[in-house]
């Protein structure tokens, strides 16, 4: 909240500088976004949502891409995977591990994210952690 006038430059300076959160539905992801080497940060459900907090490999092209600096060699971005509306989650083939926190980031992950696909009214989420089957309406994710 700007509490007085001398604040106004800095929102200004603040909202040029701030990165625009791209919304995909999963039916229309176009190729500038590859889920399947996204790497799976941490998962939240809730009552209402399934979220799984992503860094997410975006390509050439996409809005929030930028060239990666040596030693990197891909552009991962934050990202939000969300099963709006959750109204059941099954885990199968279950292995949660979290993977010690990288040295360039000092974020731990939880593996790959590798597929999300629609099967028999539900999303099929293939992890390197497992398998779930997610009954929601349709999930969106959400790159910064």
């Amino acid at each position: 909240m700007i509490e007085s006038t001398s604040n106004t430059q800095e929102a200004v300076t603040e909202a040029e500088t701030s990165v625009t959160t791209q919304r995909h539905s999963l039916t229309n992801l176009t190729g500038n976004v590859d889920l399947s080497c996204s790497i799976v940060l941490s998962i939240f459900a809730s009552t209402n949502e399934l979220a799984i907090n992503l860094d997410v490999l975006t390509e050439p092209g996409h809005p929030c891409y930028m060239a990666p600096e040596p030693p990197e060699i891909a552009c991962y971005r934050p990202g939000k995977l969300v099963f709006p509306n959750l109204r059941r989650v099954i885990s199968r083939e279950t292995r949660l591990n979290v993977y010690p926190p990288d040295s360039n980031t000092g974020t731990a992950d939880m593996g790959e994210l590798q597929s999300v696909k629609p099967e028999d009214g539900e999303y099929i989420l293939c992890a390197d952690f497992g398998v779930l089957r997610i009954r929601s309406d349709e999930p969106y994710l959400d790159v910064s």
